[in-house]
């Protein structure tokens, strides 16, 4: 496949040349600079724990960019009818059941498909809605209840051109009466947490009229009165992402009337600060852009966005910057018209490779990245007759990305796995001296005895701020299989252990590789089946909660990948909040790395991380404290010269240091950390590191400034693989 990257040096008319790239030399030109932070690292190469590490650091979750020649493995595990002709689609739990179930988007109508949680669905569920063409975008609007969904139509009139369908616990059919938006022809929506109340909001665009509406959910299943803001000319495809670096949720608008991308940065208050647009013109006459995804492309904790342009038939890849702007784009060409674009991790080598719908070929085309945001074809998947739609999900469990697209021609949806039940990725390492990421460890005692030693509860306390400056702590599963995890948020609960200036009402939310959020939470009662996250907290000796707290609470099985969990304050408020992660049961993962980004403070404000040990022999691990480290990936305001301390639990101090070259093993704790992938310190700095060996227990580590100063930091640990 021949790829191509614009080049600053062969612009004209506003419209990027060509570069032809073969394999990995670019034909007749001169490689460019790129200069990015996925070229830090392992030789270039940042691993899978490093790339959690500094997904911390900019607050949101990436995937990490292995080297693989793994192709993905498409199977259509089936192709259900619809009941009607679709032209939208939406992934949701909408039973409540842990399955990923899929909704259709027709004339009038949805079909809501459950999944069996096998890559199957059970048969479709009719039912009928809003008049016209409709889209449609899955979020829980009601606290504690499955996913339900927001349909708009695009009636040119505004008068009841909306509804929503409420999730009750059995498939979605609670359908409310239809009210109207403030404007006619609707034409996309999404949904997300605009505000950081904790409850799910949508955004929804009008096409003929230039704008879009953000309705802030009240997590009851109504809206306060929608706020408008300005687009560009025929917007008709929106996603949401991180695009300002500070931890809110923006977003991108795709403008077919004029050809660019509005960009509109959130003010965490559900308002919105318009950022410049991207241009997405060329010099074909009747080209239009009309469709969009979000994803960290090049592993540099930015969202990075992939435009479809017809007229071109090609997709146009923008890297982000993290301040609201991008960077030239990179043209990946087409054979055909395209109806769709998807971001995931087709291969399961942890990179985010891009899919494009061909409406006229029957089929979806796909481009294999190798981590820096370079393309080459991969291997197409068949779809049904005449896509019209597409959405990524993980409908089997089995790793990797799968994707689903709705069939206009025959009214059915293809279900396309990457990876089938029973298969696994296998990624081919990164072709350099130094060890594969994220090893799943064989620990020893030191004398040959195998050792079962293993991280199986981690746990940060510390000051929840706003914006940057929430609490966000990372983990890293390893392995093959399923994990289930007990995560919590702890805040007025706090104060039975004398803990000053507690965050008084907590949000808790889990995000995936993809930045996909998984779960949120506000009020651990507020689940489901409150009684089941008792039981599990009980059963892995967390404490009590007690009744209808404000502390949060999520049991989620996961498979192995890098995860983030953020901990804010609802409505902006802050305090002290204790981040926890218990290891409920597995089969064949493990944690392996932990860290946590927060705002170092004094006294009872600095950082502290806690971490449990089970098993025999003994655990090797680096523990680190980053500051001045940080700059280099423009993290504001970080700790100038940091100090760590390890403790066991009676509170006697196991290892500390001021200064990681000042440590007489100096030497080696810079070879571990290029082992485990954790990214170069520079001699002399103010971070410190130190390498320890202990026995099953629990621990705390605790991070704080020299002289009382305070900062920014990332404190981290990573399982060091022990031959």
């Amino acid at each position: 496949m021949l790829a191509a990257r614009a080049d600053p040096r062969y612009f004209a008319s506003g419209l990027p040349r060509f570069i032809e790239r073969v394999g990995d030399r670019r034909a007749s030109n001169p490689p460019m600079m790129i200069n990015d932070l996925s070229h830090t690292g392992l030789n270039g190469r940042r691993s899978a724990i490093t790339r959690a590490a500094i997904a911390l650091l900019v607050g949101i979750v990436f995937a990490h960019p292995l080297r693989s020649q793994a192709l993905p493995n498409w199977v259509t595990s089936q192709s259900p009818a619809t009941g009607i002709t679709p032209m939208s689609l939406a992934v949701g739990d909408f039973n409540g059941d842990g399955n990923p179930d899929v909704a259709v988007g027709g004339a009038g109508s949805v079909s809501f498909l459950l999944g069996n949680g096998d890559g199957t669905f059970l048969a479709h569920t009719l039912v009928t809605t809003v008049s016209g063409n409709l889209a449609i975008a899955a979020a829980a609007f009601q606290t504690g209840k499955p996913a339900g969904l927001i349909v708009v139509s695009n009636m040119v009139s505004g008068v009841n051109n909306a509804t929503l369908i409420l999730g009750n616990g059995s498939g979605g059919e609670s359908v409310q009466s239809p009210f109207s938006l403030p404007f006619g022809s609707a034409s996309f929506v999404a949904t997300s947490d605009f505000n950081g109340d904790g409850n799910q909001d949508f955004a929804v665009t009008f096409k003929q009229d230039n704008k879009v509406s953000i309705y802030l959910g009240k997590g009851d299943g109504t809206f306060q009165a929608p706020k408008t803001f300005s687009t560009g000319n025929g917007p008709n495809c929106m996603v949401v992402g991180n695009f300002g670096g500070h931890g809110n949720r923006d977003l991108a608008i795709t403008n077919g009337g004029d050809n660019t991308v509005t960009i509109l940065l959130s003010n965490g208050d559900g308002t919105f600060t318009a950022s410049p647009n991207i241009s997405v013109s060329g010099s074909t006459p009747g080209s239009v852009a009309v469709g969009l995804a979000v994803g960290d492309l090049n592993g540099d904790g930015n969202s990075d966005l992939a435009v479809v342009k017809n007229g071109i038939d090609s997709i146009w890849i923008f890297l982000g910057k993290g301040n609201g702007t991008f960077g030239m784009p990179t043209i990946l060409p087409l054979s055909s018209v395209s109806t769709g674009v998807a971001i995931g991790d087709f291969t399961g080598s942890g990179k985010l490779d891009v899919a494009a719908l061909s409406q006229s070929q029957d089929l979806v085309s796909v481009f294999l990245n190798d981590g820096f945001a370079d393309f080459s074809q991969g291997v197409p998947a068949n779809t049904g007759s005449s896509p019209a739609a597409m959405v990524a999900g993980n409908f089997n469990g089995a790793g990797g990305t799968d994707l689903a697209t709705a069939n206009s021609g025959d009214g059915t949806l293809t279900i396309l796995l990457s990876h089938p039940t029973g298969s696994s990725p296998t990624p081919t390492p990164t072709p350099t001296p130094t060890p594969t990421p994220t090893p799943t460890p064989t620990g020893s005692t030191g004398n040959g005895t195998p050792s079962s030693s293993r991280l199986i509860n981690i746990s940060t306390r510390a000051q929840v701020g706003t914006g940057g400056n929430i609490l966000i702590p990372g983990f890293v599963i390893s392995g093959s299989g399923m994990e289930t995890l007990l995560i919590r948020a702890d805040g007025p609960s706090l104060t039975q252990f004398s803990v000053p200036g507690v965050l008084a009402q907590p949000k808790l939310t889990v995000f995936d590789s993809n930045q996909m959020q998984i779960a949120a939470n506000t009020g651990w009662g507020t689940n489901s089946d409150p009684s089941q996250i008792a039981s599990v907290a009980a059963s892995v000796g967390a404490f009590g909660f007690s009744a209808n707290s404000a502390d949060c609470a999520l049991v989620v099985t996961l498979p192995a990948g890098s995860y983030t969990a953020q901990v804010s304050g609802l409505n902006g408020t802050t305090g002290v909040a204790l981040a926890e992660i218990y290891e409920v049961s597995s089969t064949g993962t493990r944690l392996v790395n932990i860290s946590t980004r927060a705002q170092v403070g004094t006294g009872g404000n600095i950082l502290i991380p806690g971490f449990v040990i089970r098993g025999t022999g003994n655990e090797q691990l680096l523990a680190r404290a980053d500051g001045p480290s940080l700059t280099q990936f423009s993290v504001p305001g970080v700790l100038a010269q940091t100090m760590i301390g390890i403790y066991n639990s009676a509170q006697v101090a196991i290892a500390s240091n001021i200064g990681w070259s000042t440590n007489a093993n100096a030497a080696q704790i810079a070879t571990v950390a290029a082992s485990v992938g954790a990214f170069a310190l520079a001699p002399n700095s103010g971070d410190s590191a130190e390498t320890v060996s202990l026995v099953a227990g629990s621990y705390t580590i605790q991070v704080s400034g020299v002289n009382a100063s305070t900062g920014v930091a990332l404190a981290e640990v990573y399982e060091v693989p022990q031959n």
